[in-house]
C-alpha cells in the first residue's frame, strides 16, 4: 500500500504515518520509484500503536511493544516471554485503575439527586 492508501484506512494524516516512520512504529519499503510501500501488517500495527497510546502508553513503551510482538524472534525467548509478561502485567494495571475511575463516576452519578 502507498502511504495515501494507508491514511485513508486508518484515517492518520500522512505526516502522522511519517512520524511513526521516523520513530521506528512502522517501516515502509521504497519501491523502484522510491515511494514508501507498507506491508498489509501496517494496519495491524497502526491499530496497537493508536490504541496502546490511548491507554496512555509512552511512545517508547509503544515502540517496545510493537517491536516485540512483530518481531521475527522466536516467542519461546525467555527475554521476549518476559517482557510480554511484564507488558501484560502493565496493561492490567491500567485496566483496573481506568476501573477505579469509572467506578468513581458512576457512583457520582448514581449519588446525584436528580
Amino acid at each position: 500500500m502507498l502511504i495515501n492508501e494507508v491514511a485513508k484506512h486508518t484515517g492518520l494524516s500522512q505526516d502522522t504515518l511519517r512520524y511513526y516512520e521516523k520513530e521506528g512504529l512502522i517501516t515502509p519499503h521504497r519501491g523502484v520509484n522510491r515511494y514508501r510501500q507498507y506491508d498489509n501488517d501496517v494496519l495491524l500495527r497502526i491499530n496497537i500503536i493508536q490504541r496502546t497510546r490511548n491507554a496512555g502508553f509512552s511512545l517508547n513503551e509503544v515502540r517496545e511493544l510493537v517491536n516485540l510482538l512483530f518481531s521475527n524472534n522466536q516467542p519461546k525467548s525467555k527475554k521476549i516471554i518476559g517482557t510480554l509478561l511484564s507488558k501484560r502485567a502493565e496493561i492490567d494495571q491500567k485496566i483496573n485503575e481506568l476501573k477505579t475511575v469509572r467506578d468513581a463516576v458512576e457512583y457520582k452519578i448514581l449519588s446525584h439527586d436528580h
